[in-house]
């Protein structure tokens, strides 16, 4: 059975940001044909700016952190309404419902 959900992990998402890595052509071509979600978490994403950044440079470390973030949330992937969190982002993404109400 297929998963539901993907976890990237930084290794994954660094061989999609540096053309020049041994795994590059295969995470692009995985992800062009892949139509599960993928989700990731905090920490996998500090780590792979912080990769990015040592190893290309800061442009493009700040362009792959803006792009998860700002383009389509994990929240939208997993078609979820509702967050628990203390965070107004949430709120003033629009989108979203915070529990518990403030």
């Amino acid at each position: 059975m297929p998963p539901t959900l993907l976890f990237v992990d930084t290794s994954a998402w660094y061989a999609l940001l540096d053309r020049t890595d041994r795994n590059h052509a295969a995470a692009t071509q995985f992800v062009r044909q892949t139509t599960v979600p993928f989700v990731t978490s905090t920490y996998i994403l500090d780590e792979t700016v912080t990769l990015v950044k040592r190893h290309l440079d800061h442009a493009a470390a700040t362009r792959f952190g803006q792009r998860l973030w700002s383009e389509e949330v994990a929240m939208e992937r997993l078609h979820l309404d509702s967050a628990f969190a203390f965070d107004a982002h949430f709120e003033q993404y629009g989108r979203f419902i915070r529990l518990p109400s403030p």
